[in-house]
């Protein structure tokens, strides 16, 4: 390197400082008029030809802005520019009054062509970093020398030089700023907005305009409050006046209602800025879309409190409002409890299929639907049993008006597809207090009335009377019969395989519990479950299916399950986890292949020993499944209460998937939040290929139903397995 060239900069510090340099983005841009006039300024100061401001990259010298001409333009080589001697750090300027004498300039190529360059002044240009960039310089084709004031004004222009390269360099920072806060504004769900003391709207993110269909005149000011949905109007402009006059946050949920008649849910938030006496000078606060997760929510509420076939309440939700009534009933008011069931129902479900049997119950709910609206509510208790709340059931003619109407609507012809039925029902009546002062007392005479209005022939309505107690005396017989059934060897299981989805293979079988009672034949399960349940004989009962399920699943093939269903009794009564543990020993069972089935009908919202026993099952090794999903009461809390294995939804969302829309889009909502929870799910019900298209559609991962067998003695589990094993899933 010749004298000339300036000396190195450590390799840190250049990279450091070329950093430094990019950020100002300034090299190859268009001049700045800025920094020409002061350029020109500096020149008309100093009485020189040539003043320049110069940076100095990694390869060369860029004049920024320059006044007078030299011959090699614009650019210089970084190794010819005298400004480079500034960058070693020195924090003053630096003069040469005569370039010819000195050593480093001597033969430099400006100073001996001809005119040649004598005389050279240059003030460092320090950035932000405190690195340099460039310099300030002037020159002069003579020799010449400054005094020492004129040295330390050439440095405060330099200072004025690089404060002017400062505020372009924040210029652009702050245009980058300005375009993170409109892209984060603009793609933030968190809607932003600001008002004034009086919570007039000062402005708000464009996406409240794309949300709501406003334009900005409308978004301003308070005219948005005149689109909030009128269930919601009155409640949100109390809130919202409330947090105005009294300076607290705002937190308000509300439907805003737009252009194409629709609405959607949103929720807002705000706090007031308060100046230095606590005035309030602006609102700050955040709209969110929350409209998906209301109607998510809607469609939990719906399933928790709704029977998913006929849209009625379901049973958990009745009893709920029955407790609510009882608690709440004032002295000498009444209300009436109807038990209602269908008059030869079993018949045409086995004589036309459920999907038949699944299109009857519907209409038969809207029927009763619109018979009580107004005067009570109705509900599905299960199968083909209805309950009604009459309410202000003070006179007896009001009650049996109200049950001739039902009889009247539920015996008009029904159009099932291709058939017409007549289908008729029978009523219980017990109404409050004279038939019991408790649910539970209200729910069991009805029933006795129900049984009487059966006997009668169907058709017809009875009103509980005392001396109804026969129909009692015959449940304690069966009660009797119950009590030796495992003795005698009456009870017997059968087993239903449910099929995997994804391998077409048998995955596991659910065992099912059959009495066959002497001298009187076969007990349908809805009728002497609840007896045994009622006596406690489901303590047993269940000890015996445990054991003789889980003995038969020993002989299976080993990737085989077997499910087994527990009552809610079998938790409150028994060390349950114990009955489970001793099963497996006995049969020799891997815990692995017992899936132990509950439903929603276990109380779990803040019942802690019920949990218990569900952990105690859980270390065990057995898997747990929830059962007949949306009969009954199930929220999200109720799910998140334990971590379940499988999710079991009920045949009645199954038999409505090919009659619409609305049970596909429950049953896609169900399957998905199942698995977002780490639920696997059992379509239950499956009897065509339209529905088993359907629920492979929706995700399910297992199905069973009467597509692929009805319930198998034992004997014939073996060769079933083989068959279904050997077939492939449509």
């Amino acid at each position: 390197m010749d004298s000339s060239s300036p000396s190195p900069l450590p390799d840190a510090v250049e990279a450091d400082r070329l950093a430094s340099l990019q950020a100002y983005a300034v090299l190859d841009t268009p001049p700045d008029p800025r920094l020409d006039a002061l350029t020109r300024h500096v020149a008309r100061l100093f009485q020189v030809p040539i003043a320049a401001v110069t940076l100095i990259d990694e390869t060369r010298q860029w004049r920024k802005a320059l006044v007078g001409c030299l011959e090699i333009g614009t650019q210089t080589e970084r190794v010819l520019a005298i400004c480079s001697h500034l960058l070693s750090g020195a924090t003053g300027p630096l003069v040469v009054e005569d370039l010819s004498r000195d050593p480093r300039f001597a033969a430099h190529p400006q100073v001996m062509i001809c005119p040649s360059l004598r005389f050279y002044a240059g003030a460092p240009l320090i950035g932000r970093e405190g690195l340099v960039l460039g310099a300030l310089c002037i020159l002069d084709t003579t020799p010449r020398r400054l005094s020492p004031a004129e040295v330390e004004s050439l440095a405060e222009l330099a200072s004025v030089a690089t404060a002017l390269l400062d505020l372009h360099r924040c210029q652009l920072e702050l245009q980058e700023s300005v375009e993170d806060h409109r892209h984060f504004v603009e793609l933030n769900p968190q809607i932003p907005w600001i008002a004034d003391p009086e919570g007039r709207v000062l402005d708000v993110s464009p996406q409240w305009l794309a949300k709501t269909g406003f334009s900005r005149e409308r978004a301003l000011g308070s005219d948005w409050l005149d689109a909030v949905h009128p269930d919601d109007r009155a409640e949100t402009v109390r809130q919202w006046s409330l947090s105005l006059r009294s300076g607290q946050p705002v937190d308000i949920e509300y439907r805003l209602c737009n252009p194409e008649g629709g609405y959607r849910w949103f929720r807002a938030f705000g706090a007031p800025r308060r100046g230095a006496d606590g005035t309030i000078l602006r609102w700050y606060g955040t709209v969110e879309d929350v409209h998906d997760r209301k109607m998510s929510q809607a469609h939990v509420e719906y399933l928790a409190y709704h029977d998913s076939l006929t849209g009625l309440w379901n049973r958990a939700r009745f009893d709920e409002v029955l407790q609510e009534r009882v608690a709440q009933a004032k002295p000498g008011s009444s209300f009436a409890l109807m038990s209602i069931d269908l008059d030869g129902f079993k018949a045409v479900n086995d004589s036309l299929g459920h999907l038949v049997g699944d299109d009857l119950l519907r209409q038969i709910g809207q029927r009763l639907d619109e018979c009580v609206r107004g005067a009570g509510l109705a509900a599905r208790a299960g199968g083909d049993e209805f309950h009604v709340l009459q309410d202000d059931a003070l006179q007896p003619a009001s009650v049996r008006c109200m049950a001739e109407r039902i009889l009247q609507a539920l015996a008009s012809p029904l159009k099932l597809g291709d058939h017409t039925l007549t289908i008729g029902a029978s009523i219980g009546i017990a109404a409050w207090p004279a038939a019991g002062e408790q649910p539970l007392q209200l729910l069991q005479n009805a029933d006795l009335a129900l049984y009487r209005a059966k006997a009668a022939g169907g058709g017809c309505y009875r009103v509980f009377e005392t001396g109804m107690g026969e129909e009692l005396r015959r449940r304690q017989t069966l009660k009797v019969d119950l009590s030796g059934a495992i003795e005698r060897g009456e009870l017997e299981l059968a087993f239903q395989p449910i099929v995997d989805l994804r391998s077409g293979r048998v995955g596991s079988f659910e065992a099912l519990m059959r009495w066959n009672r002497a001298r009187r034949g076969l007990v349908a399960p809805a009728e002497f479950i609840p007896t045994a349940e009622e006596t406690g004989l489901i303590l047993p009962i269940g000890r015996w299916a445990l054991e003789h399920a889980c003995t038969e699943a020993a002989g299976w093939p080993a990737e085989v399950k077997v499910a087994v269903n527990l009552s809610p009794f079998q938790f409150r009564q028994t060390d349950l986890a114990q009955d489970v543990a001793a099963a497996l020993r006995v049969s020799g069972l891997s815990p692995g292949r017992l899936v132990l089935e509950i439903t929603e009908s276990l109380p779990l919202l803040g019942n802690c020993e019920n949990l218990t026993v569900l952990h105690r099952l859980r270390e065990l090794g057995v898997q747990i499944a929830l059962d007949d999903f949306g009969t009954g009461y199930a929220s999200l809390g109720y799910l998140h209460q334990f971590r379940f294995d499988n999710l079991k939804v009920d045949r009645s969302f199954v038999c409505s998937i090919t009659k619409g829309r609305e049970a596909r889009t429950i049953l896609h909502a169900v399957t998905r939040m199942a698995h977002m929870l780490g639920m696997t799910v059992t379509a239950e019900g499956v009897e065509t290929p339209e529905q088993l298209r359907h629920v492979q559609m929706e995700g399910c991962d297992h199905v069973q139903g009467y597509f692929f067998s009805r319930p198998v003695p034992a004997s014939e589990v073996g060769a079933l397995i083989a068959s279904l094993n050997g077939a492939a899933i449509p």
